[in-house]
């Protein structure tokens, strides 16, 4: 997760309001969707980053739904949200103290 907002952040600024994105999967994007997946991937890493110091198991937080805002919009795709979190969990639960 610290990679792809790295990544991001680093990418985002060379590229034009006419850019066109083509993922790997999903719809064709635009800077804009960029954006805002960018910011939804900070947010998650803070909810999950706060349910892992309060000692939340992956089940646990699993069952707070940290991604239940975003799902209608961005849902969608091969990773399901429970998916998603415990992803996030592994990954994050290394870096957490």
């Amino acid at each position: 997760l610290d990679g792809m907002i790295a990544a991001y952040r680093k990418l985002l600024p060379t590229l034009d309001d006419q850019v066109k994105v083509v993922p790997g999967r999903g719809r064709v994007g635009t800077k804009k969707d960029l954006e805002e997946y960018l910011a939804i991937m900070v947010t998650l890493r803070e909810r999950m980053v706060k349910l892992i110091k309060d000692g939340k198991t992956v089940e646990e937080c699993v069952e707070a739904k940290p991604t239940a805002d975003f799902d209608a919009k961005w849902a969608n795709g091969p990773v399901r949200p429970n998916q998603l979190v415990e992803e996030l969990y592994a990954d994050l639960k290394l870096k957490v103290w």
